[in-house]
């Protein structure tokens, strides 16, 4: 079948049935013309022609009818082509980068913006997530955008609706939003606080709405604190032993969560959503290899994976992955469960899982950016003397290591220097525009470095803010003689005390 304007109502074929005299009229038309654009992409063609088909009509609609254009209608409009867009891809990643469809949102925001006063809490919620979905963000549009949604949400938030106050988190941590100074965002984490108690946990959208707030808090990598972290696990734990059945995103969002923000739950709980979860695909069709990788890697960071686990989860049915960090936090489970002694059954069982693991999903090549902190750090390694090797792969290829210090002359072991960037920590202020103030590192950090350790390395890290707060070269001269001094001096500790 080949889409065609007249299959989408065009106007180019006039129809009664396309007369328009209400808001609620022209809201229906778009959301027959969505159902309709979504029905014909049977392909990567059939995509593209349905997704450009429905944001001409959507245009020439707002265009023909703007008297009878209102926040609800907008909202309609700008959720609808999210779906169209969503659909499209599946047969097209970067159908979100089309023109067309990036023009035409940031058109509508726009035509919303102008009817802000009158929107509804709905409306507000509906226009974050579709903004995050169609990855336009308001203050691209019209700086001050963000500011003037977050305060209509606010002002128009008076019940204990969970799963608006998640679209809202969710949008802001996905484009990098940060109405108002972090001001929305703290109301936010109070609203789920004080909300939580109202929730029907037996309910798969809330279940599913307290596993997109976990992965909102971490996306803006935010250390929650743990009364807040604890109350959201405890609800979500609750509602399994209710009877609900969320889906596999929601749990592997939990998951996720916890061990990006070193939250280690109850084992109990661990164990509860790591059988919900196996159970959860017995029951769905095939999703995504991308939602298994994330989860085995997940119980691996919170120490709960096991072998029986992952052959049931990854070994069951052949996919390909499509994404190399998905490929790696696949390898990074696997040998996590490397048995430490060799010539054991377990040790024997190991290997032939992690030769069909790699034969079905090879070692993705990692990336070699290197900052320009990282740069001056290996300069200054070289300066005192040490053989340095960047961006050097750690055994089975798991890790790409800043700096690699090999045994050597002045070095009795080998040693891996970790420069660690903002992306590697928790921060603890909701006013991330204000100069956040990290707290820890964060679970992929702490997991990496665990890793590294059971492969035979000392690891030495050099946090951001340690290095800026160093005045001149004598000083960082001096940290990093402290630091790797600091190593030698354990190893030989350890020798010592093996013998």
């Amino acid at each position: 079948m080949k889409v065609t304007k007249s299959s989408l109502l065009s106007p180019d074929q006039p129809s009664k049935a396309r007369v328009i005299t209400t808001p609620e009229h022209l809201n229906s038309h778009i959301k027959m013309a969505r159902e309709e654009a979504i029905l014909t992409m049977r392909d990567r063609l059939l995509a593209a022609q349905a997704l450009e088909a429905f944001v001409q009509q959507l245009t020439l609609w707002t265009r023909q009818h703007s008297d009878q254009l209102n926040s609800i209608v907008l909202s309609s409009a700008l959720l609808s082509m999210a779906h169209v867009t969503a659909k499209a891809e599946t047969f097209d990643s970067a159908a979100t980068q089309n023109p067309l469809v990036r023009g035409t949102a940031a058109a509508m925001i726009k035509l919303f913006m102008q009817r802000v006063f009158e929107a509804n809490n709905r409306s507000t919620c509906v226009i974050f997530w579709a903004c995050a979905r169609l990855q336009v963000s308001p203050d691209d549009v019209q700086p001050g955008f963000g500011d003037k949604l977050g305060q209509r949400f606010i002002e128009t938030q008076t019940s204990a609706i969970l799963h608006g106050v998640d679209s809202v988190l969710w949008a802001c941590s996905t484009l990098g939003l940060n109405p108002q100074d972090g001001t929305l965002l703290e109301h936010l984490a109070q609203m789920v606080q004080q909300h939580l108690t109202a929730c029907d946990f037996t309910s798969k959208d809330h279940m599913r709405s307290l596993g997109t707030i976990m992965a909102s808090f971490t996306f803006f990598r935010l250390h929650v604190e743990p009364p807040l972290a604890e109350l959201i696990i405890t609800r979500f734990h609750q509602g399994l032993l209710l009877g609900a059945t969320p889906d596999p995103q929601s749990l592997r969002l939990v998951l996720w969560a916890c061990a990006s923000l070193g939250y280690l739950p109850a084992p109990h709980m661990l164990h509860c959503f790591k059988d919900s979860y196996a159970a959860s695909q017995k029951h769905s069709d095939p999703f995504l290899v991308q939602c298994d990788s994330s989860v085995v890697w997940s119980l691996a960071v919170l120490g709960v994976l096991d072998m029986d686990f992952f052959k049931m989860v990854i070994l069951r049915c052949r996919r390909r992955l499509l994404r190399a960090a998905h490929v790696q936090q696949l390898h990074q489970a696997l040998y996590a469960l490397q048995p430490l002694t060799k010539n054991t059954p377990a040790y024997k069982e190991w290997s032939e899982v992690a030769k069909d693991v790699l034969l079905e999903w090879p070692s993705p090549e990692l990336p070699s950016i290197r900052s320009p902190t990282e740069a001056y750090i290996f300069r200054v390694i070289q300066l005192m003397g040490f053989d340095a090797i960047a961006h050097h792969s750690s055994e089975n290829g798991l890790h790409s290591i800043d700096i690699a210090l090999l045994p050597q002359a002045k070095l009795p072991c080998k040693v891996a220097i970790e420069v660690d960037g903002v992306s590697h920590f928790l921060y603890e202020s909701y006013k991330l525009d204000k100069g956040p103030i990290p707290t820890k590192p964060d679970g992929k950090s702490l997991f990496r470095n665990a890793v590294l350790e059971k492969q035979g390395w000392r690891v030495v890290v050099v946090p951001w803010f340690e290095w800026k707060d160093l005045p001149s070269f004598t000083a960082r001269l001096a940290y990093l003689e402290q630091k790797i001094g600091d190593i030698v001096l354990q190893h030989a500790l350890d020798a010592r005390l093996q013998h």
